[in-house]
């Protein structure tokens, strides 16, 4: 992935699929360069959230979904990460309504589903999902 990202220096999934083959510091350090790079794309916002998650860092995380969130406000995905972080800070609540807005996005998110029951919550997916 280093010589992807090299030869494609203006696409950030070279620099995502580098950071998930790092170890958790290096892929930070990874993805804080992504970030100044492509400080609109979403999806890195995202996975350096997913990183500083690793790394117990419940505030910093939340941080960068938070962005990812700013760039893409529907995306299930992100709003259902967030919600891992709520929840993690013990912002159960929070985290409920995130997972909620996940569902009401992406009605066959796997992810969002369980993490509703996890936290006790009716999250029938719909039969219809694969």
């Amino acid at each position: 992935w280093q010589c992807a990202a090299a030869l494609a220096p203006n696409k950030a999934r070279p620099h995502i699929q580098l950071a998930r083959a790092a170890s958790p510091a290096e892929a930070e350090a990874i993805l804080l360069s992504a970030v100044e790079k492509f400080p609109l794309n979403a999806e890195v916002w995202n996975e350096l959230g997913q990183v500083l998650l690793k790394q117990q860092r419940r505030n910093d995380a939340l941080g960068a979904f938070g962005r990812a969130l700013a760039i893409a406000p529907g995306d299930g995905k992100l709003l259902n990460n967030r919600g891992v972080a709520l929840a993690m800070l013990g912002q159960r609540e929070a985290a409920i309504a995130d997972f909620r807005r996940a569902v009401a996005a992406d009605s066959c998110l796997a992810d969002a589903h369980e993490n509703l029951r996890k936290l006790g919550q009716q999250a029938a997916m719909p039969s219809d999902c694969r």
